[in-house]
């Protein structure tokens, strides 16, 4: 971060205090469990925490700002009726579930839409044209920059990065069930292992 500031960038953080009640399904062999909105809300505040080390304040956003005022007439006229699905179908990820027992929710199947949806408000409101994420955001990525370029006529651009990995190749982290110590008070929650 600190490179990319001193090149002239101005790196944002998103947290995802409204697409947290969602779940990405990528990578996923079946849905996360639905959280609490107060578990929700400590998810928020804790990555806040971790991002502060990087971030200053002002620089860490959360989607929710967004969302929370839009009703669900006016999600699905600016989101819905600009995205296609036909990419979306076309994902391993979907295709996996959708042959699978758990299948795939509505809820888990429109999370893309609300990643792509980020990516041309961070655009709009504060130029951001980079969208970086670990390599299990591709689709979602990909489906992003599609939109900003349909919504504005401007070009933007992803990069993805390899994911931490178990060494039987599982993604590692928190709704995966596979916690690594990021913060002090994780490592009070984790024990010494």
């Amino acid at each position: 971060m600190r490179q990319l500031r001193s090149q002239g960038h101005r790196p944002l953080a998103l947290i995802g205090g409204f697409t947290g009640n969602i779940g990405d399904p990528s990578g996923k062999d079946q849905e996360r469990p639905e959280l609490a909105d107060e578990q929700i809300m400590n998810n928020s505040n804790g990555i806040r925490k971790l991002l502060e080390r990087f971030f200053p304040p002002e620089d860490i956003l959360d989607n929710s700002n967004w969302y929370e005022s839009m009703n669900i007439k006016e999600l699905f006229r600016v989101v819905g009726r600009n995205m296609t699905i036909g990419p979306m179908l076309r994902r391993e990820t979907v295709k996996r579930r959708m042959d699978s027992e758990d299948m795939m929710s509505f809820c888990e199947f429109s999370y893309p839409l609300f990643q792509a949806y980020d990516f041309l408000r961070l655009n709009e409101i504060y130029g951001c044209s980079v969208q970086l994420g670990g390599s299990d955001q591709q689709g979602n990525i990909l489906l992003g920059i599609d939109y900003v370029k349909k919504m504005t006529g401007r070009s933007v651009s992803g990069i993805t990065i390899p994911l931490l990995t178990t060494s039987d190749g599982k993604k590692f982290g928190k709704s995966a069930g596979k916690r690594g110590r990021s913060s002090e008070t994780a490592k009070g929650t984790q024990g010494d292992r």
